[in-house]
């Protein structure tokens, strides 16, 4: 600090004040102090592990929770292979973990060790700011099931448009002549012609993903189709499970 001007001075103060205020009162601080409840990654094997933060603290903690899940994650892909019980490891928000390179290391070894993986974002071109188009790939190759509930991106419509394939659609067309030779019908009326070609189109347009109406699933060797949304107050076990305090 020294030959720095005292403004300069003042705005850095200021600006390390704001940066760190977030955490004088913090209850996850207070975990990390080593005071609290501390949990491993082998703890997966036998319990229902949650980590819930508010949204206005996801940026924060960023880098706190991508830790985490790398830990987890170099965890299971030690487990062997078709190990019980099976996991999934359920990330909401995936992008704004950022950059994980376990993640994207593990994720085809996962499946193996009966790991499930779900990651939830708002649109691939969040994977391709932060892992690049190859490693957005990589993480997609991997989802056997997908649920797309809308894309507004282009980047989105064109891959999950792709994904669905294409079908053989029978397109019609029709040729109207202005006239033939004098004396003849066609000379009054003009002559017509239909024709027939098969084509390739689309199974789901690019821009249809902007107004989906219903879900669309990828399954597995199943292919793609439009579903209807369960909605857990609608089902009577689910809903007495969230009722009762969760799943026992």
């Amino acid at each position: 600090m020294a030959g720095i001007k005292a403004e300069q001075l003042a705005s850095l103060m200021n600006e390390l004040r704001n940066t760190l205020v977030v955490f004088a009162t913090d209850p996850v601080l207070r975990q990390l102090s080593g005071k609290g409840a501390s949990i491993s990654p082998k703890d997966i094997e036998e319990n229902w592990i949650y980590l819930v933060l508010p949204e206005s603290k996801l940026q924060v903690y960023s880098r706190y929770l991508s830790l985490i899940v790398s830990q987890f994650t170099r965890y299971l892909t030690q487990r062997p292979e078709k190990a019980q019980p099976n996991v999934l490891m359920a990330l909401d928000e995936f992008p704004r973990l950022g950059f994980m390179p376990a993640f994207t290391d593990a994720i085809s070894t996962l499946r193996s060790r009966n790991v499930s993986v779900m990651i939830l974002l708002q649109s691939l071109a969040q994977l391709d700011k932060i892992y690049q188009e190859n490693g957005r790939k990589v993480i997609m190759d991997n989802m056997h099931y997908v649920v797309v509930h809308n894309a507004l991106d282009n980047t989105s419509q064109k891959y999950f448009s792709d994904r669905a394939g294409a079908k053989t659609a029978v397109i019609k067309g029709t040729t109207v002549g202005t006239g033939g030779s004098a004396g003849t019908i066609d000379a009054l009326f003009g002559s017509h012609s239909t024709n027939y070609n098969q084509q390739s189109v689309p199974l789901i347009r690019p821009e249809e993903f902007a107004t989906l109406e219903k879900p669309i699933l990828y399954a597995y060797k199943l292919g793609v189709a439009r579903v209807d949304k369960a909605y857990w107050f609608n089902d009577s076990r689910m809903k007495s499970l969230v009722e009762q305090g969760g799943v026992r």
